[in-house]
């Protein structure tokens, strides 16, 4: 069973985002009744009146966080960056980034005076969250049971309240921060993104063979191997989110100047048919992976949530099967755009961040 936020971007509008708050649950049909229990005293039966334990829960994600920070620096700066210029990704840096975590160390720090006002908006929350009429269900079984199922839950969520609740809009403005972050260490986690659809270009399916060819080309060989970086990748999302990172990086600068000259390593990019070809095989395989029924009903719903169709998907897999070397050379210009704009963020050591202050704008030690 798991409990999480989220939001889901709208694949016809990038600029629009929906928040889920996400309840699910997976077990053997014997045990599915157990299950439902679990989730009505979930739905029915919280409690938000002992602050002893609720104290307990936010040390919790104060630690699970920290420890976050030290072993997935990468995951930080990357959020962070995308933060910049889109708008769901500012929205979750409030619910799961930078902002909640300094966010949980004030509710921390003043947590007995707040409690009574901590209490009250936790119980406003839960009432106005769990609404059968806000309910998005997605059931993923054997076709002989989905319908008993399908009842089972549907008599669970019947018992919810049914108010109307007034839809919250979300406004977020591109911010360039450049930020330094400062943890204890002795390596650096550098990302440099932007988003391509704000500098007019379209998300194409091929930008996925593209970004193979960048990270094993050329961010393996610049930054893992020359640079000493234990990994470096990039990414290409449909929603115009674009990356170029590193993993436990003893560089900083010299990392963002490869991740600036990435552009000309793809305008004269020259590999043989057989190659190319290699590329195209390895990128479709990473994307027609086998998938357990848990995974198919996730990846389905996360779809459905972002108005991705099965026709947008197959679009997208054709793309990748008919480009060629001269079309993916052509994409150095997204490249050549979007490392121009200079949005980048570090999580690093204080020695490294501090002895080339001149390239943020803000610093700040991220631990509290």
């Amino acid at each position: 069973m798991k409990i999480n936020n989220d939001s889901f971007v709208d694949f016809k509008n990038t600029e629009k985002f929906t928040p889920f708050f996400q309840v699910s649950a997976k077990g053997l049909f014997n045990k599915l009744d157990k299950m439902l229990k679990l989730l009505e005293e979930i739905f029915f039966y919280s409690q938000f009146d002992d602050p002893k334990r609720i104290k307990e829960i936010l040390l919790e994600l104060k630690s699970r966080y920290e420890m976050k920070i030290m072993s997935s620096g990468h995951q930080i700066a990357i959020s962070r960056v995308f933060s910049y210029f889109t708008p769901a990704s500012a929205f979750s840096q409030q619910l799961s980034g930078v902002d909640f975590y300094y966010f949980l160390c004030d509710l921390i720090q003043h947590f007995d005076e707040r409690f009574p006002l901590i209490m009250k908006n936790l119980q406003s929350l839960f009432s106005r969250i769990f609404q059968k009429n806000q309910v998005v269900l997605s059931i993923t079984a054997d076709e002989t049971i989905k319908s008993n199922i399908y009842q089972k839950v549907s008599t669970l969520l019947e018992k919810m309240n049914c108010q109307k609740t007034k839809a919250i809009k979300y406004s977020f403005k591109s911010i360039q921060q450049n930020e330094g972050f400062m943890i204890p260490g002795q390596v650096q986690y550098v990302a440099k993104g932007f988003n391509f659809k704000q500098l007019g270009f379209s998300y194409q399916g091929d930008y996925q063979v593209l970004n193979s060819i960048l990270q094993l080309e050329y961010l393996w060989q610049k930054i893992r191997i020359n640079g000493g970086a234990y990994g470096a990748f990039s990414s290409f999302g449909w929603n115009g989110s674009c990356v170029l990172a590193s993993y436990r990086d003893p560089g900083l600068s010299g990392t963002l100047n490869t991740f600036d000259q990435a552009y000309q390593f793809i305008k004269d990019l020259n590999l043989t048919e057989r190659e190319f070809t290699k590329f195209i095989i390895g990128t479709i395989g990473s994307i027609d992976t086998p998938m357990t029924p848990y995974l198919k009903g996730k990846k389905a719903t996360h779809r459905y949530l972002s108005s991705l169709t099965s026709q947008d998907v197959q679009k997208m897999r054709n793309q990748i099967l008919t480009t060629g070397l001269k079309k993916i050379k052509s994409y150095y210009k997204i490249l050549k755009s979007g490392t121009e704009l200079n949005h980048y963020c570090i999580v690093g050591t204080e020695s490294a961040i501090s002895s080339q202050a001149d390239l943020f704008q803000k610093t700040e030690s991220l631990i509290k």
